[in-house]
């Protein structure tokens, strides 16, 4: 007769996503801020308060929650991931403390006693300190795992991760410096955008939706060589655009063209290759047991308020490579490159399908508690991208107003409240999985007792 595995309770290292958690109210606060500064006069300058808001949400709530998803991931495939938490817990740390400087000068210098100081870039460094430590660390602990689809998409997110820091490192030196031109900055903080947002979080969450997706399913397509083309796209998209905008060459444009469309119809098939959720396996609520992958590890069970959250992040996801496949078409670059366009994508591509993945993850590894009102989450993030759409040129001029800021406005606090309530109310004292997060506390990976 065989024995179920024992569920272990979940070391005190889980407290590091309730911090995270905490991260994401204050970003996205600051975010709502910035919306109703729009329609009202209120203190600060608006391009600080909106820098402050997505490093915040990119360093402190994204970030920390993948490196213990990850880690979490690595161990149920006989890893022993060490540091982990520790790691997680120096991203949220680093990242609040880039908060303050972004938010008083953006990436300007900080007045500091006499002098100017590029506060806010030497931020970003030691932030990008904190990535190596995580780099190094995932080399170690998947060294010897055995390269199924989930780890595959890990090992191209973290390559995609070591890639973005190029551009982290150069605004960090040319900051300091004193040499940074505006059209080189945005250069490098669109290198930093591609390759960290859409390379490390895109993904990464890819991966965290194939270790929930059937494990024969997944076998039949070749994710591997899918994700490694992915990150060399992005890669080549990336130093196009950098080409094109800040050296002025005039043949890099079409790498960037060709490495957007290439990586679009790339994000489309990886997300077939994912899209099935696991049952539940066993039990009162599920069928047959979910069948191991290669190396012996049965997919994680999603179901509920997490398996809607999973179904449109993979949703959201494909349309992000639709999106971006007719962006590497000329006639329409220019027009979906509109700052309304870009804003409305973004929050679809970062706040819906990126928080959704960590969401449905988090809830499958350490059980509902996790997030209370995750469903709710959905739709007051649903509601609030929705409400971006006015501001675009798809929306007609004639039915526009001052109504479509307010809208922005007021729709931004919803997310706001219901992730607010999730940390009040949140319980991490269940884990539902025999393969908790790695643990803060004692040496490094070690789990509580």
């Amino acid at each position: 007769m065989t024995q179920a595995t024992p569920v272990t309770p979940a070391p005190r290292g889980r407290w590091i996503w309730g911090l995270a958690l905490a991260c994401f109210v204050l970003a996205a606060a600051t975010g709502a801020y910035y919306r109703f500064a729009l329609i009202t006069p209120l203190p600060g300058v608006l391009d600080n308060v909106r820098h402050a808001h997505s490093h915040l949400m990119f360093f402190s709530w994204v970030t920390p929650a993948l490196v213990l998803l990850i880690g979490s991931e690595l161990r149920r495939r006989g890893a022993r991931p060490r540091g982990f938490a520790l790691a997680a817990l120096l991203a949220a740390a680093c990242g609040l403390l880039t908060y303050p400087p972004f938010l008083a000068s953006g990436y300007q210098l900080t007045p500091v006693g006499e002098r100017l100081l590029p506060l806010s870039m030497m931020g970003s460094g030691v932030n990008g300190l904190v990535w190596y430590l995580f780099m190094l660390l995932y080399l170690v602990a998947a060294r010897g795992v055995r390269r199924t689809a989930p780890v595959r998409l890990f090992d191209v997110a973290v390559a995609s991760m070591l890639a973005s820091t190029v551009a982290i490192a150069a605004l960090a030196y040319l900051g300091a410096s004193g040499g940074l031109a505006r059209p080189l900055m945005l250069a490098l903080v669109d290198w930093y955008l591609t390759l960290f947002a859409d390379g490390w979080f895109g993904l990464a969450v890819l991966g965290l939706a194939a270790a929930q997706a059937p494990a024969g399913r997944v076998a039949r397509w070749p994710v591997g060589a899918l994700a490694w083309l992915l990150g060399a796209a992005m890669l080549a998209r990336a130093v196009g655009r950098y080409g094109h905008d800040a050296l002025g060459l005039a043949g890099a444009a079409p790498l960037e063209g060709v490495g957007a469309g290439v990586a679009a119809v790339l994000w489309v098939a990886l997300v077939v290759a994912v899209w099935p959720a696991a049952g539940t396996g066993a039990g009162p609520v599920g069928g047959a047991a979910p069948a191991p992958d290669a190396a012996g590890v049965a997919p994680r069970a999603v179901v509920g308020a997490a398996r809607l959250l999973r179904q449109l992040a993979l949703a959201l996801l494909a349309l992000k490579g639709g999106v971006e496949l007719v962006g590497a078409l000329p006639g329409a670059a220019a027009w979906l490159a509109q700052p309304a366009f870009r804003v409305l994508f973004l929050h679809a591509f970062l706040l819906g399908a990126v928080s959704f993945m960590l969401i449905a993850a988090m809830r499958a590894a350490l059980g509902p508690g996790a997030f209370r009102g995750a469903a709710w989450f959905a739709l007051a993030v649903g509601v609030m991208v929705a409400a971006l759409v006015p501001l675009t040129p798809l929306w007609p001029r004639a039915l526009a107003g001052a109504w479509v800021l307010r809208a922005a406005a007021y729709t931004s606090l919803g997310p706001i409240l219901v992730a607010l309530a999730a940390l009040v109310r949140l319980d991490l004292r269940y884990a539902g999985t025999a393969h908790p997060l790695p643990s803060a506390a004692g040496p490094p990976g070690a789990s509580a007792p």
